[in-house]
């Protein structure tokens, strides 16, 4: 009977200890995941071919670090670099980098690793995206130590720390890029404070925090991001919980989100730049004239509060407000009146059917406008074809899919059969030289890496642009700037639009999301309630 007692004592004493342990046990652990809808696809995470689409960037930000890296007032700070200096001759940048980082392979980050990153970036074999950044401005990268390296430029070049910290120079793993040759694009292996975890192009891709990074862990454990085309759907995705965050929200649907209390609207104005360019081989648009008469002939402001609800801000220079070297020139009015005076003057008469015609023959051009690739593109392209109609020129519409945009434009000279065509652009550097010299300098008109689709030529924009990325003195940059803004608002060899607004949705149980001018979401710092 005693050695009963002692058994059932026993197991009521070991239940007790397991119900105090039950209780006693912390609350299991709560996996973080923030979902972002994104308005475009991706295919790939290579940081030196990443950004023909926006989303691409969004992704790849948080797999690579930079020697450094922009806040989101686009101020530069150091980051795998802890510091630098310049040579007195401004040619010779010498970076000290940051010890005791690795990859997410395992392997170390040290300077070999940045002479990699820049030789690969800029070897004209690989043909990759930006090289046309880099290519002309770094002569070579020399490992001075472990930890030191040395940029020799040609020039010397005052924008290049915003040029180390654009998106496509992120460090990447010299052993990743040897193991998986042409498929690292699909095996990105960097230091950033994301690891890969799975990437399904065209469906989403999952990156997991990278626990040993040395800025500290991220206090978010998983980041999926999927692409969702279709505005409405991005923003039920947010209503309903399946996206924390949705990019790009519909100028229609922002003030029903604003008024949604678990709800957050980010609205900023981008560094990106809205254009219709001019195919200037095509007459009548050689000569100034008819493109400043286009210019007048589009009624922005209407534009931008009908298609945007008046979010987006409308052009004053060939550069955007933020960028470096911005210079406003003052907004081509609206003035049909005036556009039709500048045709008449260019010898554009009303023939019988309304058409301008001048020699018999009808002033009738064909408009190249992408479908999902910007704002509103299709719609837009309706907009500037009526509003061209009503004094008197005929637009046909040729709609392209966006994936094939660029590739299309990129036809030699003699082939292209656009008269204008729907551009954007970004300078992902925050500086308008980018801007100059990838959309305006004469001899990129059929280089690989830049865009000058208008086939523009200038001798005096020329040299204004190589003085402004031949010089450090910022007061000998901001004039060449402000001169070279001015030639190009005359000679227009664009219809100048809009700034677009960058407009983030974001549940409000997540914080800490940092929105670049550059259009992108940077969640290292966020948290999620």
């Amino acid at each position: 009977m005693r050695q009963s007692n002692l058994v059932t004592m026993g197991l009521v004493v070991c239940l007790l200890i397991f119900a105090l342990a039950v209780g006693c046990a912390a609350p299991p652990t709560v996996e973080k995941t923030v979902t972002v809808a994104q308005e475009t696809t991706f295919a790939m995470l290579d940081p030196a071919a990443a950004g023909k689409v926006r989303a691409e960037p969004d992704i790849t930000t948080h797999i690579y670090d930079y020697l450094a890296r922009f806040d989101e007032k686009m101020d530069v700070h150091p980051e795998l670099a802890e510091k630098w200096e310049v040579s007195p001759d401004g040619l010779s940048w010498t970076f000290h980098l940051r010890k005791n980082v690795k990859f997410h392979d395992g392997t170390p980050f040290n300077a070999a690793a940045v002479k990699f990153t820049f030789d690969r970036l800029v070897d004209p074999k690989m043909a990759f995206l930006n090289r046309g950044l880099f290519a002309p401005v770094i002569k070579s990268v020399d490992v001075i130590d472990d930890y030191t390296v040395r940029f020799v430029t040609t020039v010397p070049f005052g924008p290049l720390l915003n040029y180390l910290a654009h998106h496509s120079a992120g460090i990447v793993s010299p052993a990743a890029v040897q193991k998986w040759g042409k498929d690292f694009p699909q095996h990105p292996v960097g230091t950033g404070a994301f690891a890969l975890q799975e990437l399904t192009p065209g469906e989403k891709v999952v990156l997991v925090k990278n626990k040993d990074y040395f800025k500290g862990a991220p206090k978010i454990d998983k980041l999926i991001f999927r692409p969702v085309p279709e505005d409405g759907t991005r923003s039920a995705m947010l209503e309903t919980g399946e996206a924390d965050i949705a990019t790009a929200i519909g100028a229609a649907d922002v003030a029903r989100l604003k008024a949604n209390p678990k709800l957050n609207v980010i609205v900023r104005q981008s560094l990106q730049a809205q254009y219709i360019g001019f195919n200037v081989l095509h007459p009548p648009f050689d000569g100034p004239k008819v493109r400043q008469a286009f210019n007048y002939a589009i009624d922005k402001k209407g534009i931008v509060d009908t298609l945007f609800q008046g979010l987006f801000q409308v052009s004053d220079s060939v550069l955007t407000p933020g960028t470096f070297g911005y210079k406003s020139q003052g907004a081509y009015p609206y003035d049909p009146d005036k556009a039709k005076q500048l045709l008449a003057e260019a010898g554009w008469k009303p023939g019988p059917t309304g058409v301008l015609e001048k020699a018999g023959k009808p002033l009738k051009i064909v408009l190249w406008m992408p479908e999902k690739l910007y704002p509103s593109d299709v719609r837009l392209g309706e907009v500037v074809q009526a509003q061209l109609r009503k004094i008197g020129v005929e637009v046909s519409l040729v709609k392209q899919e966006a994936g094939a945009y660029f590739s299309l434009l990129k036809v030699p000279a003699d082939k292209a059969t656009y008269d204008l065509f729907e551009w954007a652009f970004v300078p992902s550097t925050g500086d308008g030289y980018q801007t100059l010299q990838n959309n305006i300098l004469s001899d990129k008109t059929d280089v690989p890496g830049y865009f000058n689709y208008m086939r523009y030529k200038n001798p005096k924009v020329d040299e204004l642009i190589s003085l402004i990325g031949s010089t450090t003195n910022k007061e000998e940059r901001l004039k060449h700037f402000a001169a070279v803004q001015e030639i190009l608002w005359k000679d227009a060899p664009y219809i100048y639009l809009y700034t677009i607004a960058i407009t983030t949705g974001v549940n409000r149980n997540v914080e800490g999301v940092a929105v670049t001018p550059f259009r992108y979401v940077y969640l290292t710092n966020a948290t999620k309630k």
